[in-house]
């Protein structure tokens, strides 16, 4: 009788039941992390230009395109990220 193929890496994760780059628990976290991170980005974006800043249309356009890209950033670099690690 042959012996049985070595396992895997990825084998031996799924076999311990041990949280993978495809669990959703992990996927949220990570993406958490990412939302907090961009947020955190950003304020200290806006903090250091809005001092500088003279017309209240300009303050106004910061924060109208900032946040929303804010929030935009880590769905893309989410999904980049999954897709570096052979994701969907």
């Amino acid at each position: 009788m042959t012996s049985p193929r070595p396992q895997t890496i990825r084998e031996q994760l799924d076999a311990a039941g041990a949280p993978t780059h495809r669990d959703p628990v992990v996927l949220l976290v990570c993406y958490c992390i990412l939302s907090v991170a961009c947020l955190l980005a950003f304020g200290a974006v806006a903090s250091l230009v809005a001092p500088s800043i003279q017309s209240p249309a300009v303050f106004a356009g910061l924060f109208l395109v900032g946040l929303p890209v804010t929030f935009a950033l880590p769905g893309i670099f989410f999904r980049r990220i999954v897709a570096a690690l052979g994701g969907r």
